[in-house]
């Protein structure tokens, strides 16, 4: 679409989706760069560091209940696509202890709320840190 010669574009999003945006927005513009270059050289290392930390999930399967197969397939769904690892460590006979990490993706707002909370207080608390406030990054773009 046109308007006065210059080009319009439109972008309709859910409500979920532009929660979802700004949540990002914070997370990726006014949390992770604070920990660059004082504790990580990159932003995506802080990422990995702070999702392996607090988005661990691990998982008891009884081979002799469930299909390893479906239990894997359900831990994709949800799993970090940047670390496709799974690790399996044998408790006893046909039953196995399953770590893994959550993505962010997936997380509901509250869960991705405490995510953030999580990492603005270790950077406070361990680090001395400063973060800007949310109401920065909340502004419509």
């Amino acid at each position: 679409m046109e308007y006065d010669g210059q080009v319009i574009e439109w972008n309709l999003r859910s409500p979920g989706e532009i929660r979802r945006l700004r949540a990002n927005r914070y997370y990726r513009g006014g949390i992770l760069p604070v920990f660059v270059p004082s504790i990580f050289q990159h932003e995506y290392e802080a990422h990995n560091y702070f999702t392996e930390k607090y988005l661990t999930q691990v998982d008891v399967v009884d081979l002799r209940e469930d299909s390893f197969e479906k239990v894997l397939f359900d831990i994709g769904k949800k799993q970090s696509k940047s670390r496709n690892t799974i690790k399996r460590t044998k408790i006893e006979e046909n039953i196995f202890e399953i770590r893994w990490v959550k993505s962010t993706s997936v997380l509901s707002k509250r869960d991705f709320a405490d995510f953030t909370n999580k990492v603005i207080l270790e950077g406070q608390e361990i680090h001395g840190l400063e973060f800007e406030p949310i109401e920065k990054f909340n502004e419509h773009k």
